[in-house]
C-alpha cells in the first residue's frame, strides 16, 4: 500500500507504505531488513505487542518476519500495516504520499492525513511529521511536528541544501531543519513575501523582520508539490495548487534573502501539483488550466512567461518532467512526462536547448545561409518544438496516472499508473507517423541477421557489413546503431537487404546495431520486433 516511489541504493530498497511506515528490504533476496515507523514514540512500550524492538529506536519487527520476504499481494501487505496500526495506535491513518529522499545515508520524507476537513481542495486541518530516519539502522532520528499549527505533508518532498533539509507542508510553509539533529533553523510562509515569519499561536503567525502579525488564513495556501533547487544560484522553486508559482533565494549562509512569485495563469480554473522541473535558466511546470492540460515553461531569472504549451481536454499533468539532454548539442531537449486521464499514456514535448523566447519569435532569431533551408530548423522527423505529443498508450491496463517518469542509463522510459501495471518503452523512434498509431499489422523480424567485420593491418575493425533477410512484401529495414553509453539512434532506412557501416568514425568507444522491419499501411507505420544486437567494435 505504498503510494510513491520507493528509492534503491545499492543493494537495498526503501519502501514507504501505509501508516507512514519505511521498510528496508535487501534486493538479494526481497527479505525485510528492518520496519521503521517514525509517528511511534520511542519511549512507547511495545513489549506486548507481538514486535520486537530495540530500546535505542522504533526498529520494529514482527517475531513472525524472521524469515519473511515482501509479498506483491496487496492484502497480505495491507494486513501487514494494519497490525502496527492496530497495536501502536499512533500511525493509523496516516499516509506516506511525499517523496522519499535518500542523502548522504538517511532518509527524508512526511506523513499526512485529514483532520475534520470539509473540501479536499482547500487549505483545512491536517497532521503528520516530517522525519529523519538513518538508513542502515532503521532508527528515527529526528520528527518535526507544530503542536500549534499542525500540517500535514501532501506530495510535498524536500531538499538539500548546505547544512539543511529544506522543505515545504501543505499549507504553504518552508521549513528549514538540520539534517542529523533536531533543531528547526527556520519556518517560512511564503505568501507573505520577504517578511519571515514564525509560529505566534495557534491560528496566528508573526513577522520576523516587521512586527506584524498574521492571521494563518492570510498567509495559508495548499501547496501539493516539492521543491527543486538550482544548485548554480542557490534557488529553490516551488508551486501552489492554486498555481502560484515562488523562487526562493538562499545565500550562502543558508538563510533567505529573496522571494518572488508569479502566477501561472490569472483565472481560477487552474490546479497545479508538480513539483518544477529546473533546466540552465528555465523552469518547467505542469498543470491544469480552462478544462485542459498544460506544461508552462518559464524564465528561472525572474519567472517570466516564456510559452504556454497547450495539451490534452479533461487532463492534468500532476508529475515533474523529465529532461533529457541527449541531443542537447543539436539544439534539443527532450520531456517525458503522464498526465492524469483515462488513457495512462507517456507524453514527450521537444524544447530548445538554448532559447528562452517564444515559439512565434523564433523564427525571426534564426540565423540563415543561401545553403541552408532554414524552414524546418523547428522541426526534425515531424517531431515540433514545443507540442505535447501522446507518446505511448497502453494497449490494456489504461487507467489514470500521477506517477513520475524514469529514465535508465540506456534511456529506456519506465512509468506507472493506477491500473498497477508498470511499462518500459525502449528504442521510440521519434517521428510524426509512429505517435498513436495502431497495432493492427503484424509483421515479422528481419531473420539471418549477420555482420562482417574488416580489419586494417594493425587489426583495427574499420567497416562492417551487415546482411540479413526482410520477408515482409513492400517492407524497408531500420538500421539502429547504440555507439557507447549513448542511447540507440537509426542511422539508416533501407529497401536493400546489405548495408556497410563505416566504424573508424567512432575512435575506440563499443558500436552494436540491430535492425528490425517498416511498413506503411494506409498512411499508418507498423514495425516489427528488433533482432538480437551485435557488437561491431
Amino acid at each position: 500500500n505504498s503510494a510513491c516511489h520507493p528509492v534503491m541504493v545499492d543493494d537495498r530498497i526503501y519502501v514507504p507504505i501505509a501508516g507512514g511506515v519505511v521498510q528496508c528490504v535487501d534486493i538479494k533476496d526481497m527479505s525485510i531488513v528492518w520496519t521503521c515507523a517514525p509517528h511511534v514514540d520511542i519511549s512507547t512500550n511495545l513489549e506486548d505487542t507481538g514486535m520486537n524492538i530495540d530500546n535505542n529506536s522504533n526498529n520494529i519487527k514482527n517475531d513472525s518476519d524472521n524469515n519473511s520476504s515482501v509479498n506483491n499481494n496487496n492484502s497480505t501487505q495491507d494486513q501487514s500495516s494494519d497490525s502496527i496500526n492496530d497495536s501502536m495506535g499512533v500511525t493509523s491513518g496516516y499516509q506516506s504520499l511525499s517523496p522519499l529522499i535518500y542523502h548522504d545515508g538517511y532518509l527524508y520524507s512526511g506523513t499526512w492525513k485529514a483532520v475534520g476537513r470539509t473540501s479536499f481542495d482547500t487549505v483545512a486541518s491536517s497532521d503528520g511529521i516530517f522525519y529523519c530516519i538513518d538508513a542502515a539502522t532503521g532508527k528515527t532520528v529526528w520528527t518535526y511536528h507544530d503542536d500549534i499549527n499542525p500540517c500535514g505533508f501532501y506530495w510535498n518532498s524536500g531538499c538539500v541544501y548546505g547544512d539543511a533539509i529544506w522543505f515545504m507542508a501543505e499549507d504553504g510553509r518552508l521549513v528549514s531543519h538540520a539534517l542529523r539533529s533536531d533543531e528547526v533553523y527556520g519556518t517560512y510562509y511564503l505568501k507573505s513575501g520577504k517578511d519571515k515569519i514564525s509560529i505566534k499561536e495557534s491560528g496566528q503567525v508573526s513577522g520576523i523582520t516587521s512586527s506584524k502579525t498574521y492571521k494563518l488564513s492570510e498567509v495559508s495556501e495548499l501547496t501539493r508539490s516539492g521543491l527543486s533547487l538550482s544548485i548554480a544560484d542557490g534557488s529553490m522553486y516551488t508551486v501552489t495548487k492554486e498555481g502560484t508559482l515562488y523562487k526562493i533565494k538562499i545565500d550562502k549562509s543558508g538563510n533567505i534573502f529573496d522571494i518572488s512569485s508569479k502566477i501561472l495563469f490569472d483565472d481560477t480554473t487552474t490546479s497545479c501539483t508538480c513539483t518544477p522541473t529546473v533546466y540552465k535558466d528555465r523552469v518547467y511546470v505542469g498543470c491544469y488550466n480552462s478544462g485542459y492540460s498544460y506544461m508552462c515553461v518559464r524564465a528561472a531569472s525572474d519567472l517570466s512567461v516564456i510559452e504556454d504549451v497547450q495539451g490534452k481536454r479533461n487532463s492534468e499533468i500532476k508529475c515533474s518532467p523529465v529532461v533529457s539532454t541527449f541531443d542537447e548539442a543539436n539544439g534539443s531537449v527532450y520531456l517525458y512526462f503522464t498526465s492524469n486521464d483515462a488513457d495512462g499514456a507517456l507524453y514527450m514535448m521537444r524544447d530548445y536547448a538554448d532559447k528562452n523566447i517564444a515559439s512565434t519569435n523564433i523564427s525571426t532569431n534564426i540565423s540563415s545561409s543561401s545553403d541552408t533551408d532554414t524552414s524546418n530548423k523547428d522541426k526534425v522527423s515531424g517531431v515540433e518544438y514545443r507540442k505535447i505529443y501522446q507518446l505511448f498508450t497502453p494497449a490494456k491496463d489504461k487507467q489514470y496516472c500521477i506517477a513520475a517518469v524514469s529514465v535508465g542509463d540506456d534511456g529506456t522510459i519506465y512509468y506507472s499508473n493506477d491500473s498497477g501495471s508498470m511499462f518500459a518503452i525502449a528504442d521510440v523512434d521519434v517521428s510524426a507517423d509512429t505517435i498513436e498509431q495502431s497495432s493492427t499489422v503484424s509483421l515479422k523480424k528481419p531473420t539471418s541477421f549477420k555482420t562482417k567485420i574488416s580489419k586494417n593491418k594493425k587489426k583495427k575493425p574499420v567497416k562492417a557489413v551487415l546482411t540479413w533477410k526482410n520477408s515482409n512484401n513492400g517492407a524497408s529495414t531500420e538500421i539502429y546503431a547504440k555507439i557507447g553509453k549513448k542511447a540507440w539512434k537509426k542511422i539508416k532506412t533501407t529497401s536493400k537487404k546489405k548495408y556497410t557501416l563505416k566504424l573508424s568514425k567512432y575512435g575506440n568507444k563499443k558500436v552494436y546495431v540491430k535492425i528490425r522491419a517498416k511498413k506503411k499501411v494506409d498512411g499508418k507505420v507498423y514495425y516489427s520486433k528488433f533482432t538480437s544486437k551485435h557488437r561491431v567494435k
